[in-house]
């Protein structure tokens, strides 16, 4: 790929031009994890915070898929972790499972903020939640997300696992959500009970309870 895009370059294409999604071959090389292309095209002068309609980054495509050597080179060329996306942040939805935890705690320690909202409201662990990623709810927690945040429906990462159906998840967040009721008061805890009920995910949650 590196060669066809070097002669590409080498005949004056454009190389901030954008496709119909405004994403430009820097994020296309991202996306799919060819390391070779993405230092080539920085090199040659590819704008490395290039967004797309969505304001999709470089760098939310190489997180998106677990590409962490493409991961690391955007952020040593001052790619911005902070960057925000309309449908999601650094857990957004991905295209392969491998990787991702990696990618995740690589952007953790290079300050991406663990509590900022997307689309819709969502957190990082929302979205990780949502889509079933059990290793990087792990790892969110573990860093210290908020388990309890709502996103702008009213739902926390618990019920967008439940409704998901990813039961690992919700086995995962259910205990959290044990140990902060043990950690209040009895009219608290059942209030955080009664509003996940409340919200549809009774069986998810009776289910993944045993």
């Amino acid at each position: 790929y590196d060669a066809i895009v070097q002669l590409f370059l080498e005949i004056g294409i454009d190389i901030n031009a954008r496709d119909s999604d405004g994403g430009t071959v820097l994020h296309l090389a991202a996306e799919n994890g060819h390391e070779a292309v993405v230092r080539l095209l920085l090199d040659k002068g590819a704008d490395v915070n290039s967004r797309d309609l969505d304001g999709g980054t470089p760098l939310h495509r190489a997180a998106w898929n677990g590409h962490k050597a493409v991961v690391q080179l955007l952020l040593e060329q001052r790619a911005d972790v902070s960057a925000r996306y309309s449908y999601g942040g650094i857990a957004k939805r991905r295209r392969k499972s491998s990787g991702q935890e990696v990618v995740v705690r690589l952007l953790l320690e290079k300050g991406a903020d663990i509590a900022a909202k997307y689309f819709r409201g969502g957190t990082a662990l929302h979205w990780a939640a949502w889509g079933g990623h059990e290793e990087v709810v792990r790892l969110l927690l573990d860093s210290g997300a908020d388990f309890t945040t709502k996103d702008s429906d009213g739902g926390t990462a618990l019920d967008g696992a439940a409704e998901s159906g990813h039961k690992a998840v919700v086995q995962l967040l259910l205990e959290k959500w044990r140990e902060f009721s043990a950690e209040e008061s009895d009219e608290d805890a059942e209030a955080a009970v009664r509003q996940l009920l409340e919200r549809g995910t009774k069986s998810a949650v009776r289910e993944a309870g045993g």
